[in-house]
């Protein structure tokens, strides 16, 4: 595969030396004394640019695959043999441009591959398109041949068909579509690592959507419910600045109730909570058994909190929808995903996190390799599954999926910005939308190669006019192609 350098360096050098090629070849009264030899070595310098194709050709051919790489190989060079025997002939006239604009659209298709990356791979051409081309070149040759002999108007009827059908439309409808996707993709944090992510995003039918941080923005305080009125103020103020040496979500949400105190001696204890002092109090925040008083029955976590020795109250702490989850859940219904919410937490907190959301198929209490087990399930059920995690310990569900989320840094084959079913709804909606982008291109070039073909092959599309014709036909692809359709937000 080029890169990205190398294909804009091949393509400005390419369009420079065409200049003189195609202007010699059009303008007969700025020709000069062996001007055509002067443009066939331009031109042998400009095919020259095109050999990533014919080594991805090669490669190709090794591995018996028809690829268009071959078709386009094939219609360089063929183009270029041809010219090169009108100027030992003497019989030069416009076929030196033939090769020259080839060459160019090679160029450019080789500048939109690299700019795709590896997602150039991904391919929307029907396998039969080559051998059927190259199978039509051969009838033309062997009917002219048949009619007219060998003969300049025979050989260039066979050249016409190869030069007509050489993919600049068909070769950039795919890699155009995923350099327009990745654009609009790196605007919304969505980042796809291989083809077959494109494919699967197509597929899938069903979302498991791993862990609640997928849906809830993190943890608040739902309710503090102090033993005596008297004590609310203490309450709030000794839990929210314990609280603040604490990274958990529900540490984090306990301490937006009191600014930073004087902490002193904190501990964890793994299942129960932590202590420490606060202005020189000894504070415990945890596990109500542990504090030695009754939870009330609240959804969500509820710690008891211990000053100087004498339980306080409780306080009780939910998660918080994120902003956008209820949207994108109903986008991901939209789409024909089914979306199922995965945690290792409790059942009343899963349900009621859910329920804001408008999630109705909830596991919760899964444990760590409950991810994995589902989706072997629901794939053994013939569901075609994406799984969005937020966790490292995740891996073996990730690779479980036909589709992998995650964010970033989450090893992930297509990884989102925040980790969240937003995220993956715009990557599943962009993936379509690339898909859809791909195939219109893809559509467009087949029809133009189905009415140009014949044309051709009937002798009336001359090699010159055949090479203008897949020039034009190549940038109205290209220009559709890098207009991508569909709304991924």
């Amino acid at each position: 595969m080029p890169t990205a350098a190398g294909a804009r360096a091949s393509l400005a050098v390419a369009t420079i030396l065409t200049v003189p090629v195609a202007t010699l070849s059009a303008i007969p009264t700025m020709r000069f004394e062996s001007w055509s030899w002067v443009c066939l070595a331009l031109s042998t310098l400009i095919v020259a640019l095109t050999w990533p194709t014919h080594r991805d050709a090669f490669r190709a051919l090794r591995q018996r695959d028809l690829s268009l790489d071959v078709l386009a190989s094939i219609g360089v060079l063929a183009a270029y043999l041809w010219a090169l025997y009108a100027v030992a002939v003497g019989h030069p006239s416009t076929s030196l441009i033939v090769p020259a604009v080839l060459s160019i659209a090679l160029t450019v298709r080789q500048r939109v591959i690299a700019a795709a990356g590896p997602l150039a791979a991904v391919r929307r051409v029907p396998a039969w398109i080559v051998p059927g081309v190259l199978a039509v070149a051969g009838v033309t040759l062997a009917v002219w041949l048949g009619f007219n002999g060998a003969s300049w108007s025979t050989v260039s009827a066979a050249v016409a068909v190869l030069v007509v059908a050489c993919p600049g439309a068909l070769g950039l409808a795919a890699p155009a579509a995923v350099v327009a996707g990745t654009r609009r993709g790196a605007d919304l944090g969505v980042t796809y690592r291989d083809p077959s992510a494109l494919d699967a995003a197509r597929d899938v039918d069903t979302l498991i959507l791993r862990g609640l941080e997928t849906v809830a923005d993190g943890m608040h305080v739902a309710s503090v419910d102090p033993l005596s009125p008297d004590h609310d103020r203490n309450l709030r103020w000794f839990a929210g600045a314990l609280e603040h040496s604490c990274e958990d979500p529900v540490g984090r949400a306990i301490s937006r109730l009191s600014v930073r105190g004087r902490v002193t001696g904190v501990q964890q204890h793994p299942d129960l909570g932590v202590s420490g002092s606060v202005d020189r109090h000894p504070v415990r925040v945890g596990s109500p058994t542990w504090i030695g008083i009754e939870a009330p029955d609240h959804v969500g976590v509820t710690v008891a909190v211990e000053v100087d020795g004498r339980p306080l109250g409780t306080i009780t702490v939910i998660d918080t929808p994120r902003p956008t989850a209820k949207k994108a859940v109903d986008a991901l219904r939209t789409l024909g995903l089914e979306p199922i919410l995965v945690t290792t937490r409790d059942q009343a907190a899963a349900d009621h996190l859910a329920e804001e959301i408008g999630i109705t198929h909830i596991v919760a209490e899964t444990g760590a390799t409950g991810g994995r087990q589902l989706v072997d399930d629901l794939r053994a059920d013939g569901r075609r599954v994406a799984l969005l995690a937020t966790s490292p310990e995740d891996a073996a569900s990730l690779d479980s999926a036909e589709l992998s989320i995650a964010a970033p840094d989450g090893g992930a084959a297509v990884s989102v910005a925040d980790g969240d079913v937003a995220g993956a709804v715009a990557s599943l909606r962009l993936a379509r939308a690339i898909d859809v982008n791909a195939k219109t291109g893809t559509s467009l070039a087949l029809a133009y190669n189905a009415v140009a073909i014949p044309v051709a092959a009937a002798g009336l599309l001359h090699a010159v006019p055949a090479a203008v014709a897949m020039a034009v036909a190549s940038v109205v692809v290209l220009l559709g192609s890098l207009r991508l359709r569909g709304d991924a937000r």
